[in-house]
């Protein structure tokens, strides 16, 4: 049989050993961190990661862009919501680090002349009041800002912004 100190002895080297690996745990877990670059994530020369990268260039990241939902429960279609909303997209163009913003408030309608020539207008005059029952009829016409950029119900608008690419934690 062993005497009482030779356990004493196991006891203290295993708690000195228990007490030395959570040290050095806690120290590799203190150098976690993380990694926003989408590019470390694909194996560099593959098919898929070549496609993706092209892809991407082509048609930029989705990433990029922030999307903003404004509801008003009376419909979209009142001044005083439209000139908040109005402020708001004005407000998210002068954020550093944005490159646009778009929303029904200042998204051009193309219009062709009888001349041929084409010209833009707005869809949507939020300033003008008057002019709110012909823009909601002309939007409403309009398959792809209908739940695009304006709900269905027509109580709320969308404002999208797309921001620079490639940003660090830092500046995000």
């Amino acid at each position: 049989m062993r005497d009482e100190s030779t356990y004493r002895k196991w006891a203290k080297a295993t708690i000195a050993a228990i007490v030395l690996i959570t040290i050095f745990m806690g120290y590799q877990v203190s150098q976690i961190g993380f990694d926003y670059d989408f590019e470390r994530f694909f194996p560099q020369g593959d098919p898929e990661t070549k496609y993706f990268l092209e892809h991407r260039e082509k048609y930029s990241s989705e990433n990029d862009f922030v999307l903003f939902s404004l509801e008003n429960e009376g419909g979209i279609f009142d001044h005083e919501f439209l000139k908040k909303a109005r402020v708001f997209q004005d407000s998210l163009e002068s954020l550093s680090y944005v490159k646009d913003v778009q929303s029904i408030l200042s998204f051009p309608e193309m219009v062709k002349a009888p001349d041929g020539s084409i010209y833009e207008r707005p869809y949507l005059r939020w300033d003008e009041p008057e002019h709110y029952a012909i823009d909601s009829a002309r939007i409403f016409s309009s398959p792809e800002l209908v739940n695009s950029f304006v709900s269905g119900k027509g109580n709320a608008l969308a404002i999208i912004f797309n921001h620079e690419t490639f940003l660090s934690k830092a500046k995000c």
